[in-house]
């Protein structure tokens, strides 16, 4: 890049600044003018050029006036001293942010509090390095407020190294070796909102360590065993502890002085199996997130209320009925539930529950469930059938919007139960086993209402029920789903082939279904020869159809012959006699000439046995006597 490679600049409006981003671009060379035509120029990235030599770099930053970003990541910058101060001394005052993420750094050496940079740096990333230790170095840069050394090689953090930094806000230490946050050791960043210690080795935090100003805390991906040191962070709005090995959560795990607003807290991926029942009293929360525990109950545990409630991937049978009362967004997805909520359980169980109500009040009041989501809970299927209306899983939810139940071993579509849920648009029954939906139902006002309805992945196999679904379809501006079921393509759904293409020909209808939904036919009464593949499309099957019955053309497919259905069934059936009959008559022959054989063997066998009577009679006198008119004198002496 050479001095006039921007020369157009002087033509630009000087009151605009400029942003020049040259990452991944190989340079190799920058004039030292190359950028001096660039007046307001504010921002530069030069990142992902490791081929560009340090002197040009320092060159061309110096050349320009009011620069206050600078972007070196994963360049040739630092490979001679891999200290950061290195640069300190070269760049000019008025740099504000500096990225120096992946150029192999090491040390960050006191020689920093004696540039230009201290009285103006206020964010430093330094990710994907080599740093061990941050030394004394960062206490002179006393503007930072955002720091990031994630991915290094630190095993501890020092108080001492962060001391002088009142103003930061943000600090990422996220993906080092950390295995001790020393006692004290953020404390004195009073100002502190954002800290990132996920993917570490800590195995404990204590109760002092962490500054109480902090908002946003990650610590996933850890060894941690329990989460005592929240009792002291009274500012906390977001909690990210997932993936560590908690076991239990203790009473009031949470500060009083956060509830003057919700907070989200994921608990997901540990191993909790107990949770006390005033762990968290008090509180409110946007999102809670106990998913991927080993749970086998799930309460409200004295918390106030619960936007979304996630609580999949664990062992739960029950739910406690106060969990319908606090929660809008509830997610039970792969547990072991056989029913939700029984109609003459509710009021017992909202006298045992943690509620300030009575239980006159509670049962007054309806759920506050809007999305619910229990699929994967294998035995749930039949609490949703009609005649299990005294223990449904659906009682009660009179404002449910969107219900997933995918996996729950449905068989059928009971439109009866959902008619009493007014509020319903949205119902996914994918992946389940139902075998058949009335055409009546789907005119049924609990259907009518419905803005998506998902019934892939089942057993359907009648073309009728996919023409009235999808006719459906267009005439409300839904949307439905049925792909991927066993249907069968007989030559007798005419009328159901005549109603789907028809309801084909709307282009809207190929507009919102588009490659989601193309079903195929899974079997057909057409022979192999005729349709040329065994997995047609139910579409063109149905095309076919009817283009050859309006024709009258008797080659187009077997089944498409005058009377050829009965034909072919007469055919069959003719066939089947004639085989029976060819069977039959091999079984008796077989059996007469088994007979016949077991006959003549009898006989043969009647005819030898005297003689052998005979030849062993009793010998009188040296003789034998043979039949009745032989004498045997053999061996008589």
């Amino acid at each position: 890049m050479e001095d006039d490679a921007f020369a157009v600049a002087r033509h630009w409006d000087d009151r605009v600044e400029r942003h020049l981003a040259m990452s991944s671009c190989n340079l190799r060379h920058v004039s030292a003018g190359a950028l001096r035509s660039l007046s307001r120029l504010r921002s530069l990235r030069l990142a992902d050029n490791p081929q560009l030599p340090r002197g040009d770099v320092v060159a061309a930053v110096q050349a320009v006036d009011g620069l206050t970003k600078l972007d070196l990541s994963s360049t040739s910058v630092f490979q001679r001293s891999h200290d950061l101060s290195q640069l300190f001394y070269d760049v000019w005052v008025g740099l504000e942010e500096l990225v120096a993420s992946g150029n192999g750094i090491r040390t960050l050496s006191a020689n920093i509090s004696t540039t230009r940079v201290v009285a103006t740096l206020r964010s430093l990333d330094l990710s994907r390095n080599e740093l061990t230790t941050l030394d004394d170095g960062l206490s002179a840069l006393r503007r930072l407020e955002h720091l990031s050394v994630k991915a290094n090689r630190l095993r501890v953090i020092d108080g001492a190294w962060l001391t002088g930094l009142d103003r930061l806000t943000t600090f990422d230490a996220s993906y080092n070796e950390l295995v001790e946050v020393g006692d004290g050791a953020l404390r004195p960043l009073s100002r502190l909102r954002r800290l990132n210690l996920a993917g570490n080795q800590l195995g404990a935090v204590s109760a002092t360590a962490l500054p109480p100003s902090v908002e946003f805390l990650s610590l996933r991906n850890n060894h941690l065993l329990d989460v005592r040191f929240l009792a002291g962070l009274s500012h906390l709005r977001s909690l990210d502890v997932s993936a560590n090995g908690i076991r239990r959560l203790d009473a009031r795990l949470f500060s009083g002085h956060i509830r003057r607003f919700a907070i989200s807290a994921n608990f997901s991926r540990n191993e909790i199996s107990s949770i006390d029942a005033r762990a968290f009293a008090g509180v409110a929360f946007s999102v809670l997130d106990l998913s991927g525990n080993q749970l086998s109950r799930l309460s409200m545990y004295a918390a106030n209320s619960s936007n979304v409630l996630r609580a999949d991937d664990n062992i739960i049978s029950d739910v406690d009925e106060q969990v319908f009362h606090a929660t809008r967004d509830l997610h039970l997805a792969n547990n072991r539930l056989t029913f939700l909520r029984c109609g003459d359980n509710i009021t017992t169980k909202l006298l045992n529950s943690s509620s300030l109500h009575t239980a006159a009040q509670a049962e007054a009041s309806s759920s506050q469930i809007l999305v619910l989501d229990v699929s994967g809970n294998r035995n749930l299927g039949l609490s949703f059938h009609s005649q299990h209306s005294s223990c449904s899983s659906l009682v009660g939810l009179d404002q449910l919007e969107v219900l997933r139940a995918r996996r729950v071993g449905i068989r059928r579509l009971s439109v009866s139960l959902l008619d009493r849920l007014t509020s319903l648009r949205v119902v996914d029954l994918a992946d389940n086993e139902i075998g058949a939906i009335h055409s009546q139902d789907l005119d049924a006002a609990a259907v009518t209402r419905l803005h998506e309805l998902d019934l892939s992945d089942n057993r359907l196999t009648n073309l009728s029920t996919l023409a009235a679904s999808l006719s459906w379809h267009v005439e409300r501006m839904s949307t439905v789903n049925l792909a991927n079921n066993p249907w069968r393509c007989l030559c007798s759904d005419v009328k159901a082939c005549r109603r789907l293409s028809v309801v084909l020909q709307d282009a809207q209808t190929r507009r919102r279904t588009g490659k989601r939904f193309s079903p195929r036919c899974a079997s057909t009464d057409v022979s192999a020869a005729s349709t040329g593949d065994k997995s047609k499309s139910v579409f063109e099957f149905c095309r076919d159809l009817v283009i050859a019955f309006d024709s009258n053309r008797t080659t187009a497919l077997d089944c498409l012959q005058p009377r050829g259905a009965e034909q072919r069934a007469v055919e069959r059936t003719t066939t089947f006699r004639t085989l029976s009959i060819i069977f039959i008559a091999v079984v008796l022959l077989a059996v007469v000439v088994s007979l016949a054989c077991h006959r003549l063997s009898r006989r043969y066998t009647l005819l030898r046995t005297p003689a052998r009577r005979t030849a062993a009679s009793t010998r009188k006198n040296g003789y034998r006597i043979v039949g009745e008119t032989a004498l045997d004198f053999t061996d008589v002496q």
